[in-house]
């Protein structure tokens, strides 16, 4: 619980619970279920979009906490042939391991979950994260794809927020493959795109890319201008993107 004090059982404790656990249970494989399902609610679209919001810091904190349970309920998840399970919780494990790494961890549990017969709702998801991923540990090119692949499905089922997410993360990607004129085409779309959806967060973030391409253009103070206002977007919201 948030705010509460975290307790860690000793393994003989953790041994012994689990044997008894084992012996008064006619179904332990349910029991795992149950808890695989649980912690899956950590990578769901609205827990993974609310670490970008108000109080979003402390439930990232949170969510490192229970970095344990989440990979072993993922491990049971995938034994047990549970896969929308297992891609919740995936997604909770890799939005942890894209702010403090180890990124092979993620791009290990991204491969991982691929595999699986992914739900077509949450296709949008696993390819942006795993974009993203890919895009910290310097692989521009496969990052592009794999935002490309999230912005055809979130496009495909008329996810208007999931292809806006898509598309500013484009943005920059487009950028650093000096596809230029790529970049502007993506950052009019995501402009278009807002003009529909009410979402600070990623009017913060669009602002900030255009802090970028003014600067860029050497049109210092315009930058300056658009980044000031980004900041207090952020700062209203609540978000620590690109404030700290």
């Amino acid at each position: 619980m948030d705010g509460e004090p975290r307790f860690f059982l000793y393994n003989s404790i953790r041994a012994y619970a689990l044997e008894k656990l084992t012996a008064g249970s006619s179904d332990l494989d349910a029991t795992y279920i149950r808890h695989a399902t649980h912690f899956a609610e950590l990578g769901s679209p609205t827990s993974l979009d609310s670490l970008d919001s108000h109080g979003g810091t402390r439930r990232m904190q949170n969510l490192m906490v229970e970095q344990d349970n989440l990979r072993e309920a993922f491990d049971h998840a995938i034994r047990l042939n549970r896969p929308a399970i297992a891609v919740g919780l995936s997604l909770a494990v890799i939005a942890v391991v894209f702010r403090q790494g180890p990124y092979v961890v993620g791009l290990r549990l991204f491969e991982r979950t691929r595999a699986l017969s992914v739900p077509e709702d949450r296709e949008a998801d696993l390819y942006l994260w795993g974009g993203m991923l890919h895009y910290r540990s310097n692989q521009w090119q496969r990052a592009a794809e794999l935002v490309q692949a999230s912005l055809a499905s979130a496009d495909r089922l008329g996810n208007a927020r999931g292809v806006l997410r898509a598309r500013v993360r484009m943005i920059y990607l487009h950028r650093m493959l000096r596809e230029n004129d790529s970049a502007q085409a993506e950052f009019q779309a995501s402009e278009i795109l807002l003009e529909t959806i009410d979402d600070p967060v990623f009017e913060g973030k669009r602002l900030m890319e255009c802090c970028v391409q003014l600067s860029n253009s050497g049109q210092s103070a315009e930058a300056k201008e658009q980044c000031e206002h980004a900041l207090r977007i952020f700062k209203k919201a609540g978000c620590t993107y690109g404030i700290a």
